[in-house]
Formats: structure tokens, C-alpha cells, sequence
């Protein structure tokens, strides 16, 4: 089970990509989390991963749309992967509940469906 993080501030690592406010960022980040996700030993979270990376991104890209995100994968100290993206706003994700006449508000829900755990 992958574990997903949309946070503020820097991060360290060397599996992380620094994504521009643009709608072409979203599919670099879908690229680079499969790549990894690969690397690291877990083929088998690359399809979760992707989405999860699509939603957290799309959702940075709303909340901070004048800056880049930080997008990092690694894995915890108990083997498990982590996807991180981190942003410049100071709010938080919050988990909506769904309207199911609009088109937003479902990503966090597709988000914590499918990870062990996000904050």
C-alpha cells in the first residue's frame, strides 16, 4: 500500500522532480512516479502511484498556481513507497465531501481509496 502527501516546504532527495505550473506537469509526474515506483521494487503500485501523483499535483497546481511543486517518491522505513508533493500554500488538503453534480472535489477521495495512508 503506497502512503501520499501533499505538504509545504523543502524536501531532500535524490527521487524528486521539481514540477512547473503547468498542465504538462501533471503527465511528467505521472512518468517519473512510474519510473520510480519501478526502480525502487514496487511494479506492482505503478498503476495506483500515477493516479495518486495526478491528483496530489493537480491539487498543488490549484492551491499554489504561480509556483513550482516538488514532487518525491521513496520508500518509509518500513518498505513501503511514499509519494510526496510538496507545495508553496499555507493550507492543507482537506477531504471534501463529494458533489456529484461537480467536476472537482473527488481527487482526495481517489487519494485516501487507495493509499494506506495520506496526510
Amino acid at each position: 500500500m503506497i502512503t501520499a502527501a501533499r505538504c509545504r516546504g523543502e524536501f531532500g532527495n535524490d527521487r524528486e522532480l521539481k514540477l512547473d505550473p503547468e498542465p504538462s506537469s501533471v503527465r511528467k509526474a505521472r512518468d517519473f512516479v512510474a519510473k520510480q515506483l519501478t526502480e525502487l521494487g514496487f511494479p506492482r503500485c505503478v498503476e495506483d502511484g500515477i493516479l495518486i501523483a495526478s491528483e496530489l499535483v493537480t491539487n498543488a497546481q490549484k492551491a499554489a498556481p504561480e509556483t513550482p511543486c516538488l514532487l518525491a517518491v521513496r520508500v518509509d522505513a518500513g518498505y513501503h513507497p511514499v509519494i510526496e508533493v510538496h507545495d508553496t500554500s499555507p493550507a492543507l488538503p482537506e477531504l471534501r465531501d463529494a458533489d456529484f453534480l461537480s467536476e472537482e472535489g473527488r481527487g482526495l477521495h481517489i487519494v485516501d481509496a487507495l493509499c494506506e495512508a495520506w496526510e
